[in-house]
């Protein structure tokens, strides 16, 4: 006689061997249902499937995101700024910008730590030296364009730049 198969609580997926040694899981989120597979074995699908219940669990009950993890801007940008090659023309000034202006004011930040108070800091400090008003400005739509592909990828919480004060907006007009 068979043994009766054991079922887990509604909703925390489960871990099947499709063939010998080969172990796959399935789990459900966002209503879609979701499969992967190549374990080699019972406990490392069940390890993995519980890692993926417990993060699906956090994003359901809308706990934020840890963004403590994520690596700094200074890091992210070179790849940013490579896709960004294929789309824009005036890659070399974006590339320039960036260099010059936006990386030693955030390159070691996270994009956590990026508020609108380092950004307005930024710009009273940027118009101090004497830089031209349209230079902070196009500057500043160089790292909300940043931000707003860092929120696309979630590993940043908002774009800071969007949230600037009228106030902040003028001086650089």
């Amino acid at each position: 006689m068979a043994r009766k198969r054991r079922k887990r609580p509604h909703g925390m997926g489960c871990v099947y061997e499709r063939s010998p040694g080969n172990w796959w899981i399935k789990w459900r989120e966002r209503g879609q249902i979701c499969c992967k597979g190549g374990f080699r074995s019972h406990e490392e699908a069940d390890r993995v499937l519980a890692v993926i219940n417990a993060n699906v669990k956090t994003e359901r009950d809308g706990l934020p995101p840890d963004y403590s993890k994520t690596p700094t801007l200074g890091e992210l940008a070179p790849d940013w700024l490579d896709r960004r090659a294929v789309t824009h023309r005036a890659i070399r000034t974006d590339r320039s910008r960036w260099r010059k202006h936006l990386e030693p004011a955030f390159g070691k930040l996270r994009p956590a730590d990026v508020d609108t108070a380092r950004i307005k800091r930024f710009v009273e400090r940027k118009l101090a030296d004497g830089l031209n008003p349209a230079t902070i400005d196009r500057t500043l739509k160089l790292l909300s364009s940043f931000f707003m592909d860092l929120v696309e990828r979630g590993l940043a919480p908002s774009n800071p730049v969007t949230a600037l004060p009228r106030a902040t907006r003028r001086l650089v007009r």
